[in-house]
Formats: C-alpha cells, structure tokens, sequence
C-alpha cells in the first residue's frame, strides 16, 4: 500500500497482527487538531499496532512548555478519547531531563530488539534531522516517517535524503500525506490570550479544561 492511501477496512480489522510501532514526540503544549491528524492519518496509512504520542520531558530545541506536565497529560488523555489506535506514552517524562529521539528509541528497542520502530516527523522537522542528537544511530535503526502537511508543491530538499520506501524498512524514509492543516500550538496559545474559541483548534474536552484550569491566559 502507497503512503497516502487509506488502508483497506480488512487491514484495519487485521492490526493486532501487526508488530510495527509508531513513535510521535512532541512538547503537544497543548495537543490540538494537527497533532490529532497526523497521528491519525500514520496509524490509517501504515500498518502499525499502533501510534505513541509521547510528550517530552525538557525540549532540546526550544524553550520550556507553558503548560505543566500534568497538565500536558490530562489534555492529550481528553484529547485521545474514543480515538482508535493512539496511545498516551508517559516515556520521556518518567525519564525526565532533555528528552532526545535517540534515547526514546534505544528504550524501545531495548525491550523488543527484533520490532521495526517507526518515528514520525514533520517534513519540517525532518529536513533539519542532521542536527538531532546522535542522529546517525537514530535515522539507522528506525523507519523515519516524514509527514507532510501543506501541499505538495514545491517541497524543499532535506538535508538528509533516506532512501523513499511505500512499506517500512529499516534506514529508510516513508513520506505520508496528511490532510492540510494549519493548526500550531502557538496559534491555539495566542487564540487562547485573545479571548477567542478554540473550536476546530482542539477537542471540546481539552478546550473546556483549557477553560477550567486558565491554562494560557498569561502573556
């Protein structure tokens, strides 16, 4: 099956039969529509058991989260209610300290050597991967999945360029096409801010505990 195409209802039925693991990290501060697409589109796409949305402990390439960790956790547990195949992964944040893809996935190939791991990435993310920590070991012992967003057209070349593979491989790059979305946590803490409605920016539940706790509301 070619990234890009939905999978065949059979094969939704057939995922338990699947070992193929998606890890999708993020500071997810707060989790929101684009989030949910791409998490939803890998799982739809690719045959995986299913995906992790694992929220990071310290970010290595920004600032501190807004919102705490706790906090963090209860939306994206609100957020993937009754969402099929998307798990809530507390990895990195039980590890604590800076969270990096490497050791995320050194953790998990340490309890099951033998499982193909894919990591899911922005197309964004992805053309800078050079500079991730340990990037080398990282990119050689995983299935990358670059997923893009915003059109097709055009799309800069990344710095590293992983061989193209429709079915995931060890070394190699898989690129999905998630539906267009322009939805950025930044967006929904501005909107936030302004004393605008979240709708169609996060779930209800999360909008309404984003509400409830003031998460935000400070400049």
């Amino acid at each position: 099956m070619e990234a890009g195409k939905s999978a065949p209802n059979g094969q939704l039925m057939n995922r338990h039969n699947s070992d193929l693991l998606a890890l999708y990290g993020g500071t997810f501060d707060p989790v929101h529509a684009g989030h949910l697409h791409v998490a939803t589109e890998v799982w739809r796409q690719l045959p995986v058991l299913s995906v992790h949305l694992i929220p990071c402990a310290m970010p290595s390439h920004r600032g501190s989260p807004s919102a705490t960790d706790a906090q963090r956790l209860k939306m994206l547990e609100l957020a993937l209610q009754d969402e099929h195949g998307l798990v809530l992964d507390e990895t990195e944040l039980l590890r604590g300290g800076v969270s990096y893809s490497f050791d995320t996935l050194a953790h998990y190939r340490q309890q099951n050597p033998n499982r193909l791991h894919l990591l899911v990435v922005g197309w964004d993310a992805y053309q800078g991967i050079c500079r991730w920590h340990r990037w080398r070991e990282l990119v050689a012992n995983c299935c990358v999945v670059a997923v893009n967003r915003a059109g097709m057209d055009d799309l800069p070349a990344p710095e590293l360029d992983l061989p193209l593979v429709t079915k995931p491989e060890l070394g190699c790059r898989i690129h999905l096409q998630a539906p267009p979305c322009t939805v950025s946590s930044t967006l929904v803490r501005d909107a936030v801010r302004a004393g605008r409605g979240l709708a169609e920016l996060v779930k209800p539940a999360v909008a309404d505990y984003i509400k409830r706790e003031k998460i935000y509301c400070e400049s």
